[in-house]
């Protein structure tokens, strides 16, 4: 008996020589983002999906008044 190496998905988990795995990243002045996920090799359907951001400038500390 061989262990595959298998990814937990949306479909549970899945042989990892079944999925194709992309990643992509998107740079701004303000952020920027990582995300990769997984795509099922028979349907070309994204199975796993995750983004990992970084806010390079942070939130805007404008004073503003509530009512509460």
């Amino acid at each position: 008996m061989t262990d595959a190496p298998l990814i937990y998905t949306s479909k549970g988990n899945v042989p990892a020589d079944t999925l194709t795995y992309h990643h992509e990243w998107t740079v701004t002045p303000d952020l920027i983002v990582f995300r990769e996920f997984y795509t099922e090799n028979a349907t070309g359907e994204i199975i796993k999906d995750s983004s990992h951001p970084c806010i390079l400038q942070g939130a805007q500390s404008d004073a503003q008044a509530g009512s509460f």
